[in-house]
């Protein structure tokens, strides 16, 4: 960087320090959500600033067309490519034709060795296109709870063929249409770790599973299907048995509930499992906690449990102390979380002292409402009293 005027830095302290530390500054500055009108600001401070900026390379990398025609973005995106030098690029996407998105990546290719993240919002149109990126690590394709918008899962797994070194990938609140899907669009990639499902309420599919067949994971450790997810244990099971990933984070979403021979099945190929969170496990609660009572080979590694749902029936509490006393050797930490108060109004009387026994041993226990532990010392009195009238 050329050196400053010798007024300017009189008159700006930041045109005093070394170009590593204003540099960080102008990073730290940024919000943490891609905006590149927050980047061209700082153009319009001084030329010193102006300077300090294109000096900058990694203030370049943060790309996004939002807001932004494009015709103009593509000018950008050539610019931004260039001024970024060889550092990773991140690169989020807003609705586009076809021929627009494939504008962009005709801009974007003789850069695709950069890229690290990539975000596609509402962006189905032009998928197949998708070249290899080698430096992909994050892939995220949302469809921002949009019912109109359709995405040929067989392109899923093509963008996922593109990526071998992808790490994390993302497919979240959209419809995916697994018309196309055949045996020969099968994948096996071994790269990817961290696998998320999501989808909103409004919103239910059973496209995720469709994937989820044609999915080899072996190097799979985190792995999150939300609870609007309509996979079923067959599909589940089968993909857990063939990828035999090292799976360590579990996240399960189970709205439609599993009998005793599914939660079986699953938890016992989760044999090195350490973090385990089920949310709304309706029917479940008394199977699960059996299981962890009389099943060793099932979760044997567990260490953090955290349920959230229904909960709040007397043979619900006998269920998770058995559970519990049984696995209290390896359990650290377990989070029982209901948004209602429990129905059983004497828990505190006949259950709360063992397990706070269990607490005062070492593990961390909450059993409540996301905002009151009902084991708390406090909770208990009150409870005490008002059992005894």
């Amino acid at each position: 960087m050329p050196a400053p005027p010798a007024e300017s830095t009189l008159i700006d302290p930041v045109m005093r320090l070394p170009l590593e530390l204003s540099s960080e500054i102008f990073l730290q500055s940024l919000p943490s959500t891609p905006d590149m009108q927050a980047v061209a600001t700082l153009l319009q401070i001084s030329r010193g600033w102006t300077a300090i900026a294109l000096a900058t390379p990694p203030l370049w990398t943060n790309i996004t067309n939002n807001g932004v025609e494009h015709s103009k973005f593509l000018a950008l995106l050539t610019t931004w490519l260039d001024r970024g030098g060889e550092f990773p690029v991140s690169l989020s996407l807003n609705p586009i034709s076809r021929a627009r998105f494939e504008d962009i990546l005709d801009t974007l290719k003789p850069h695709a060795h950069r890229v690290q993240s990539l975000r596609l919002l509402r962006v189905v149109e032009g998928l197949d296109k998708i070249y290899v990126f080698v430096a992909l690590k994050s892939l995220t394709i949302d469809g921002c709870h949009n019912r109109h918008i359709s995405c040929n899962t067989a392109d899923i797994v093509h963008i996922l063929r593109c990526s071998p070194n992808l790490e994390e990938f993302n497919l979240l609140n959209g419809c995916y249409n697994g018309s196309k899907l055949s045996q020969q669009t099968s994948l096996t990639h071994s790269s990817l770790r961290r696998l998320r499902f999501g989808e909103s309420e409004a919103m239910q599919h059973h496209s995720c599973a469709q994937i989820s067949r044609h999915l080899t994971l072996p190097s799979l450790d985190t792995l999150c299907i939300s609870e609007f997810i309509h996979i079923c244990v067959e599909d589940l099971v089968g993909f857990l048995t063939r990828s035999s990933p090292p799976l360590r984070s579990v996240h399960l979403g189970l709205c439609g509930g599993l009998d005793m021979d599914g939660i079986r099945q699953c938890f016992t190929l989760f044999s090195i499992v350490t973090e385990l969170e089920i949310i709304y496990p309706v029917n479940i609660v008394c199977n699960f906690f059996h299981i962890l009572a009389t099943v060793p080979e099932a979760l044997p590694a567990l260490q953090n449990l955290r349920i959230t749902g229904c909960l709040g029936m007397a043979s619900d509490f006998e269920s998770v102390l058995a559970g519990v006393v049984q696995r209290r050797t390896v359990l650290r930490s377990i989070r029982l979380v209901t948004s209602h108060p429990f129905r059983d109004r004497c828990f505190s009387r006949y259950k709360a002292a063992a397990f706070r026994q269990i607490a005062n041993d070492g593990m961390d226990i909450y059993i409540g409402t996301p905002d009151r532990n009902f084991l708390s010392v406090l909770y208990v009195m009150i409870q005490l009293t008002a059992c005894s009238r």
